[in-house]
């Protein structure tokens, strides 16, 4: 069905005492400087995805999981670790911006977030400004295939294949961010309502990905 399928490998990575690429924007953000300052520290990682770009136009299949906290600069080059899966077909570099924004954005402490997200932007306008920032121009199709690879990886890690709640969290970060980060009780039972109409149109209609008759979260 042209689904790159996840395995698991075998693979060792040192132990690292340099801070990673995550790390660096973190303290940057901490010690006083912009996001968009921040993010200067981050163009080195791009310039090296696209240096491992191969003659497919996709990333080496062994580089499956090269988010910011998986990226640790050491005499100016990214070595990327914990590279424990592969996939039958690489990705795009887009997709790989695209999937570390969303993991970067989860782990952000609350405390930092309006710095990170000043307004509070919907995830999908944060990602697409935020990719741009890095020289990165990120579409629709974009955001279709990083909902696919990330309900494809978890059900290949995770022993609850919930397939669907994972799937529509992503769409509700990408629909508000508000919404998606808040505690209050009225918050989860919102949240929990989505993720019951989600799950409950999908077996109804049998569908395999997002799809356009109830894809809320995109359009």
């Amino acid at each position: 069905d042209g689904t790159a399928k996840v395995a698991w490998r075998s693979t060792e990575s040192k132990w690292r005492i340099t801070p990673s690429i995550e790390e660096l924007v973190l303290r940057a953000l901490l010690n006083g400087q912009t996001f968009e300052q921040a993010l200067q520290k981050v163009k080195i990682w791009v310039d090296s995805l696209e240096r491992l770009v191969t003659d497919r136009e996709a990333l080496p299949v062994w580089l499956l999981d090269p988010t910011w906290d998986n990226s640790f600069v050491e005499n100016n080059q990214v070595e990327f670790v914990d590279q424990e899966w592969e996939a039958t077909q690489g990705l795009s570099v887009n997709l790989a911006v695209a999937r570390a924004l969303y993991c970067f954005y989860a782990k952000v402490p609350p405390v930092l977030r309006q710095r990170v997200n000043p307004g509070r932007r919907s995830g999908r306008a944060w990602m697409f400004e935020t990719a741009e920032t890095l020289g990165i121009k990120l579409g629709d199709v974009d955001i279709s295939a990083l909902l696919e690879f990330e309900v494809n990886l978890y059900q290949s890690v995770s022993v609850r294949k919930r397939r669907w709640t994972k799937q529509t969290m992503i769409k509700l970060f990408l629909l508000s961010t508000r919404l998606w980060e808040v505690q209050q009780p009225w918050g989860r039972r919102l949240r929990n309502l989505i993720l019951f109409k989600d799950r409950l149109l999908s077996r109804l209609f049998r569908m395999r990905g997002p799809s356009r008759d109830h894809d809320l979260f995109i359009e």
